[in-house]
């Protein structure tokens, strides 16, 4: 017996009114459920136990959800801060009986959470939990409002009302919520607070769909006692450990290996951090060294700066004194061109052509007399030289 629901034009115009997409009907799979009722709820630890929601609050929270600017998530054990796994599309408020109404709602899954399906599919997850903020939370004694601004703290965390001092769930009295603020969301749970929150089958299911069985009362008032009868016996009776830890070790399995990943990852993290400091610090070291290789670099360059100004400076001394003597040896090779004859000659400005000058005016001096000039020399204007040439002569 299949709990999916077909999509029908009835279903299609509910998500056309959510602005859903239902162009491909592989990517979600719809369901019906029964999410609460105005029956008493059952959670000891709160302030809600043996709560009722009135017809009125039953269709607050349709309107909401109904609303098509609103969006109600699909979520897995009330996790509201993840993304969610569908959304519901359409709420009705069923009046099952004179005494008792019931929100039924249908819902979309994404196929892509197949291990959720699966578990839906085959009745081991069919249960259903609701989260809202009601408008008003009324004493069953004397109809003082929890909400209201004078009523401190503590009243709800020892939930005994500060009017009549009533405990809620305990000797009758419980809160009455006629309205509803806000609906959250719908979430999957292995057990809801409220009777009976089951998805349905399809013989369960109401009318939401152009062809859906209607149901009649008859079928209501046997659907609804034979889900009471198993819901009062298995609160009466003491559930088998290993159940208890199987369904556990299903419900923790995904978290596990989600664990174990994360610590996978954590050790890869850790691991490349490490060889991070590794490199950073082999980088550092580096650096240090670069650094101390550039200064011995630079006062290098500082060193090999003052040399090479040293130089430069004793090389212009060297030029300066070489460019005397030659200025000087210049001076006394045109004396000896003048002695030999040859005073119309220029001297020549490099020290090879000097010296073959200086060779050939040796030459012409050494056909004169040792004893000095024996008759006058010419300078270069043709004029007779007073002076005499006679100790640049040659001795052979």
């Amino acid at each position: 017996m299949t709990k999916r629901v077909e999509l029908t034009e009835n279903i299609k115009n509910y998500m056309d009114e959510k602005g859903v997409s239902y162009e491909n009907p592989s990517q979600f799979v719809l369901y019906q459920v029964r999410a609460t009722s105005s029956e008493p709820i059952t959670q000891p630890s709160t302030i809600y136990h043996k709560a009722v929601f009135t017809r009125s609050a039953l269709v607050d929270m349709a309107e909401i959800i109904n609303d098509p600017k609103n969006t109600s998530p699909l979520q897995i054990l009330h996790a509201q801060n993840s993304i969610p796994y569908g959304r519901i599309v359409h709420a009705e408020v069923v009046d099952e009986n004179e005494m008792v109404s019931a929100l039924y709602l249908l819902f979309m899954i994404s196929s892509a959470h197949s291990e959720y399906i699966d578990k839906i599919d085959t009745g081991i997850l069919d249960e259903v939990s609701i989260s809202a903020m009601p408008k008003k939370m009324l004493c069953s004694e004397c109809g003082k409002d929890f909400l209201d601004d004078d009523v401190p703290v503590e009243a709800l965390w020892s939930k005994t009302c500060p009017e009549c001092q009533a405990v809620m769930g305990k000797d009758g009295a419980h809160l009455n919520v006629p309205s509803i603020e806000y609906f959250y969301e719908l979430s999957l749970v292995p057990r809801g607070a409220a009777k009976h929150p089951k998805i349905l089958d399809e013989v369960y299911q109401i009318a939401m769909s152009d062809t859906a069985r209607e149901l009649t009362p008859k079928m209501v008032r046997d659907s609804l006692t034979g889900i009471s009868l198993i819901s009062r016996i298995s609160e009466e009776v003491e559930m088998n450990v290993d159940d208890v830890k199987a369904v556990l070790a299903a419900e923790l399995k995904p978290l596990n290996e989600e664990l174990s990943n994360i610590k996978t990852t954590l050790a890869s993290v850790e691991e490349e951090k490490k060889n991070l400091e590794a490199a950073k610090e082999e980088a550092e070291q580096a650096k240090a060294t670069a650094e101390e290789e550039k200064t011995n670099l630079e006062a290098s360059v500082t060193s090999l700066t003052e040399e090479k100004a040293k130089l430069e400076q004793d090389l212009a001394a060297e030029k300066k004194a070489h460019q005397e003597v030659l200025a000087a040896f210049s001076e006394e090779v045109k004396k000896v061109l003048v002695a030999a004859g040859k005073a119309e000659s220029e001297v020549p400005a490099d020290l090879a052509g000097m010296q073959e000058a200086l060779k050939d005016a040796h030459l012409i001096l050494a056909g004169m007399p040792v004893d000095g000039v024996s008759k006058p020399s010419f300078n270069g204007n043709g004029m007779s030289s007073k002076e005499d040439y006679s100790v640049y002569k040659i001795n052979n």
